[in-house]
């Protein structure tokens, strides 16, 4: 059993070929020494990850697993957490827009017993447009879904206990981008203390935004998960 495992939900982007090696690098630097990092994709793509476990130690090892199931960044999150039973779950994005420093020292201090979400803090040089759609999507997320209020609900940057990780694998339904706001939700109706952390974040290439989607599909989803209910 692992004492952290890192879940990376990819899709047709090679800039978790960057990532990894980065994230090898700083756990060294921390003492991090025992985890498991999961780099799930549901493309047919081969990254070659699995070939950097020479730069691991012996409690350490990367898996680079298809999603045949459900897909959508969600649903990849999904199936990670099925995969991992460690005592601490990370998620974060292969884009390194969220330190991976911050995510190491997080990760290394986690106590359990409650989820730390990211907030982000912009560069100076954050694109108008992309902090407009994001100030846009935290206001919708408030507004609709949660009851309580979260400060950042799309900071690809989340910790979590075993716990919590059993609660979200067998409770998440949403495949697509607004899973971060379902995964609130959820903590809401379980009652799971949530606790933001800052985070310094800056845009990076490669990072698109769909409009289409984020005006119609994640509006949609929004509205499924104010309706969403757990069983006790």
């Amino acid at each position: 059993m692992f004492e952290l495992t890192i879940i990376i939900p990819v899709k047709n982007d090679n800039r978790v070929i960057d990532c990894v090696p980065k994230i090898i690098s700083t756990f060294q630097d921390y003492n991090l020494n025992s985890y498991e990092i999961l780099i799930i994709h549901d493309d047919d793509k081969s990254y070659g990850l699995d070939s950097l476990d020479t730069h691991l130690n012996s409690k350490s090892v990367i898996r680079e697993i298809k999603n045949e199931g459900k897909f959508g960044k969600g649903g990849s999150v999904k199936f990670g957490l099925t995969l991992s039973n460690s005592e601490i779950v990370c998620i974060i994005d292969c884009d390194q827009a969220v330190d991976v420093n911050d995510v190491a020292e997080q990760c290394k201090s986690y106590s359990g017993g409650y989820l730390l979400y990211g907030i982000r803090v912009f560069d100076p040089g954050i694109r108008k447009f992309r902090r407009m759609i994001g100030l846009a999507q935290l206001f919708l997320a408030n507004a609709i879904s949660l009851k309580q209020f979260i400060q950042d609900t799309q900071c690809p940057f989340k910790i979590m206990d075993r716990k919590i990780a059993d609660s979200l694998k067998n409770t998440l339904t949403v495949g697509g981008g607004m899973y971060d706001v379902q995964i609130f939700r959820i903590a809401e109706l379980l009652d799971i203390p949530i606790l933001p952390f800052p985070v310094f974040w800056q845009d990076v290439d490669g990072s698109v935004l769909n409009i289409t989607k984020v005006v119609v599909g994640d509006f949609i989803d929004l509205f499924k998960i104010k309706l969403f209910t757990i069983k006790r």
